[in-house]
């Protein structure tokens, strides 16, 4: 059997069609990566095998194994080209693809005229909220919660809106976003305190449970997150609570090479004073006093 990926990704368009039309159960084709094949079509804006998915009764709007329509995966994904050829294919612009999209007016007036689209749920559970949150869209979380969003609404996998920060890089995670969420009562616990540099919540939730200490969430232990944070409070406050120094990530960063490649310029001095070993190294290799001196930190 000929690969239909290859054969897109190689311009071979017609011959994915004439294969389809031989065979339509080809139509739900997953590549081994677990793309399906009506994303490859749409990120190789080929229409003429969008028409042929639908002659073979394939859904453009129908839920992919992971929960999401074709749309909704290329949105999140951010991939603006091959959103854009899924509607221009028939695929119908729902409110979640919308805001990953930025299509502001479009969310405003459906969120403004049904106070229920507030309470929708995509395929995984995850309200608007959710993906305001994940795709930065400030003001238009704003707009959620003014209208009434659930602030600590949980998706599938009882995660709340203020947890889709997590999945942001460091520099970002302690923006807007994680002010406006706080301010409207979003529920803080140790791990998104350490995430987001937040002293006050963090000193809590150690105080309610000291074993708190030992999380670990997506690889990272909480000194991990409040390094990332560049937290000098949130990293002194958990030293002094007994936090490992060198414990290893699953990336396999101790706090102090972290520090090294994310240029953590505030919290470098107090790892050091408290005797982070510069003589770390990374799985491939590299060491943290190299990576310090590369990032400009002081060895």
């Amino acid at each position: 059997m000929e690969d239909l990926f290859s054969l897109l990704a190689q311009g071979g368009e017609q011959r994915v069609v004439e294969l389809l039309a031989a065979d339509p159960t080809l139509a739900w084709s997953v590549a081994p990566a677990g793309q399906p094949l009506v994303l490859a079509a749409a990120q190789q804006r080929c229409f003429q095998v969008l028409a042929a998915l639908q002659r073979c009764q394939f859904d453009l709007d129908a839920l992919l194994p992971n929960g999401l329509t074709p749309l909704q995966q290329a949105a999140r994904q951010g991939d603006r080209p091959a959103a854009q050829a899924l509607i221009t294919a028939g695929a119908s612009l729902d409110l979640f693809s919308a805001m990953a999209l930025g299509a502001e007016e479009h969310v405003q007036t459906h969120t403004a005229a049904n106070r229920l689209t507030l309470e929708e749920r995509d395929g995984q559970g995850a309200t608007l909220l959710h993906w305001a949150v994940e795709a930065n869209r400030v003001e238009l979380a704003q707009a959620l919660l003014q209208r009434g969003a659930a602030i600590d609404a949980v998706d599938a996998v009882d995660e709340v809106p203020l947890r889709r920060l997590l999945r942001w890089d460091s520099a970002s995670r302690c923006g807007e976003m994680a002010e406006l969420l706080v301010a409207h009562g979003a529920t803080v616990d140790a791990v998104l305190a350490a995430a987001l540099g937040l002293n006050e919540p963090l000193t809590a939730a150690l105080d309610a449970e000291p074993a708190r200490l030992r999380l670990v969430e997506h690889g990272r232990t909480l000194l991990h997150w409040a390094v990332e944070a560049d937290s000098v409070a949130c990293v002194q406050l958990l030293l002094d609570r007994g936090a490992a120094l060198e414990a290893r990530s699953a990336a396999g960063e101790t706090p102090l090479l972290t520090a090294a490649l994310r240029r953590c310029q505030r919290v470098w001095p107090l790892l050091r004073e408290r005797g982070a070993d510069l003589g770390k190294c990374l799985p491939d290799g590299r060491e943290a006093r190299a990576l310090a001196r590369q990032a400009g930190l002081p060895v």
